[in-house]
């Protein structure tokens, strides 16, 4: 007996989950490297005596990084950070998740650029491009730099550069001090075109120039804009020596966006000069053996907008974050990756209240990838994770467009064309199409089938064809009130209700602004008549406002005075919304009511009396109130139906 007990317990020491990892291994490769300020190195890590091999990964403790010490993602690309961090080299540290106190770790040193200069902008003045007599403002013309708040790349300010054409025009930010004395220098600024320019000749924005004793001051390269046969901007070099330009067809200019420009610049008064530029890390230009200044002259460099002819005129542009260094990824070791391109251009389409998920595509850069919204409107309930998975729930009914961007770690951006999603409304159930009306015979005699229905007005109410505003086709109803006093116009259908108890009810409503109401503000209704001719309302959709003023949708039970709120959702201003219902029509209590707004079930009610016990069912769409301002009211509705369930 003794003897089972202890193979039992050694039997469970083996076996138990507390020990299964206590062998666990790892190492991580390479033990030690050396990368270049905003370069990237690949570590692997490799996990043994476990068959979880998925590891954490951390910088200086930190899991994932941050930028003052670098990233690194989850298959263990470390991107070094922009700028040297003190002491000159971090720890990147792997750790088993099968056993968190197994790990390995590995030092990186990190080095240059040296930053020999910058101009941040944030004095508020443009003193930093004058720093130690090194550099400064110079203007010919009608032209003028100034610190701005307009538009800023980090921080508050940047400096903002304007010219008037025609007429030869120039605003110049120069150094001279730092290309005076290296003969390699690596050239830093960010640049922001607020809008499309027509630059029919020629637009210098960056250049270097020599100065000589003998031969005077003459530039040497310039980075140019011109524009494509569509109108859209791009960059080209000039050689200014020999006439001679370079083009390129990788990168257009984005209007409305900040881009960065980094460019080498090797100064040499013999044919081993270089020149290299990179827009947003993607190379443009790379001329090698050229000279690049006079052979008795030095190297100056300048930001600048200069031109005698582009329109629309005052022409404006924005510059900041200037930096020259020495050292880095730049020079003959900056190579960069194929063209970072987002290939994504079609999404499918989703539902109003069922999961979505799409994945944005990109190729060519250095992954990883880094996505993010850039402009327009996703549709409400969905989002864009930072690798690029478009998810959610989406909430409303329409033709979303929108624009996302791509990040490598190399930090060459995509920008997409305008992308869309198109989100329906769900089939609530399926049945027969019994009535409809689309309104596109130009009147309302659908609503008059049969006898069947038909427009009841009160007070000062009225509903009439619209050609205003149209879910589908041309037409739609305008419904309209005056209050107060009390006033309605109501659209009936009764003979679909009296010959069938259980129907399904829709329409398409459209407000065009945001209303008050002061008591009530019925749109959606059933009624019963008894043989009495008495008619009453059972079940009212109702509208009211939040305490935001926004407007939202509430059921009210005429019978017993007794409404049902919810917080589910907003009604739209200047857009369509479906509002749908299932209405079981009973005399006692097996009646039932459900709602949707746009596909999203906002009531359920069951078990519940829907008509008098001696009386029919009858439906209404409404714009009908005693308090709606500002008034009169203004509604529209659309492409109503009813199916037998």
């Amino acid at each position: 007996m003794r003897s089972s007990v202890y193979c039992c317990l050694l039997l469970f020491v083996f076996t138990s989950p507390i020990f299964a990892n206590h062998g666990t291994r790892i190492s991580i490769s390479p033990t030690s490297a050396t990368v270049s300020a905003s370069q990237s190195l690949q570590f692997a890590a490799t996990v043994k005596r476990t068959n979880k091999t998925a590891v954490i990964w951390k910088v200086n403790e930190t899991v994932g990084g941050n930028s003052a010490i670098g990233t690194i993602s989850p298959n263990g690309l470390y991107r070094a950070p922009a700028t040297v961090p003190w002491p000159g080299s971090v720890m990147v540290t792997a750790t088993s998740v099968a056993n968190l106190e197994k790990s390995d770790s590995a030092s990186v040193t990190i080095t240059g650029p040296t930053i020999l200069w910058s101009a941040n902008h944030e004095t508020g003045n443009l003193s930093q491009w004058s720093t130690s007599g090194g550099g400064g403002e110079f203007n010919i013309g009608a032209a003028d730099s100034v610190a701005s708040q307009d538009f800023a790349h980090s921080g508050l300010w940047s400096a903002k550069m304007t010219i008037t054409n025609p007429g030869a025009s120039n605003t110049n930010l120069s150094r001279w001090a730092e290309p005076q004395n290296h003969g390699a220098l690596n050239y830093t600024v960010w640049y922001y075109f607020p809008q499309r320019y027509s630059a029919p000749v020629w637009w210098n924005v960056m250049q270097w120039l020599s100065v000589s004793p003998t031969k005077g001051v003459f530039p040497f390269y310039i980075l140019n804009v011109g524009n494509r046969s569509d109108g859209s901007m791009h960059f080209y070099l000039f050689n200014r020596q020999t006439r001679q330009s370079t083009t390129q067809t990788l990168r257009n200019i984005p209007v409305g966006q900040w881009i960065k420009l980094d460019a080498y610049y090797q100064c040499a008064g013999d044919d081993s000069g270089r020149i290299t530029i990179w827009q947003d890390g993607a190379k443009l230009f790379d001329v090698s053996n050229v000279s690049t200044r006079y052979s008795d002259g030095n190297c100056e460099w300048s930001t600048r907008n200069n031109s005698d002819s582009v329109s629309p005129s005052p022409v404006t542009i924005y510059v900041d974050d200037a930096a020259i260094s020495t050292g880095g990824g730049f020079g003959s070791s900056g190579t960069t990756s194929p063209l970072l391109t987002l290939s994504t251009t079609n999404l499918p389409s989703g539902t109003t209240g069922t999961g979505y998920s799409a994945n944005l595509a990109a190729s060519g850069g250095t992954s990883p990838y880094s996505w993010s919204f850039l402009s327009g409107g996703l549709p409400p309930g969905l989002t864009i994770s930072g690798s690029g998975v478009i998810s959610g729930t989406p909430t409303s009914v329409g033709t979303f467009g929108f624009a996302a961007q791509v990040r490598d770690s190399a930090s060459q951006t995509a920008t997409s064309a305008t992308l869309t999603i198109q989100i329906t409304a769900p089939v609530i159930s399926s049945g027969n199409v019994i009535w409809s009306a689309d309104h596109e015979d130009g009147n309302m005699n659908e609503w008059y089938l049969n006898n069947g229905g038909g427009e009841f007005n009160s007070g000062v109410g009225d509903t009439v064809i619209s050609t205003d505003i149209a879910r589908t086709g041309n037409r739609g109803i305008k419904m309209t009130i005056t209050t107060p006093p009390e006033s309605g116009t109501r659209m009936f259908r009764w003979y679909e209700p009296q010959r069938n108890a259980r129907l399904q009810y829709s329409a398409w409503f459209y407000f065009p602004q945001r209303f008050a109401v002061s008591t009530y503000w019925n749109i959606f209704q059933w009624k019963s008549k008894r043989s009495s001719s008495q008619i009453d309302p059972f079940f009212v959709l109702n509208i009211g406002n939040r305490s935001d003023g926004s407007m939202f949708v509430y059921l009210y039970d005429w019978q017993t005075r007794r409404a049902y709120s919810q917080s589910v959702r907003n009604l739209p201003v200047n857009q369509w919304v479906k509002l749908e219902a299932y209405y079981q029509c009973a005399g006692d209590s097996t009646g039932r009511v459900t709602f949707w707004q746009d596909g999203i079930q906002l009531y359920d009610l069951q078990n519940v009396r829907t008509r008098y016990s001696d009386g029919d069912c009858q439906w209404s769409i409404d714009n009908y109130s005693n308090g709606v301002s500002p008034s009169p009211a203004v509604i529209y509705a659309d492409d109503a139906e009813i199916i037998l369930k």
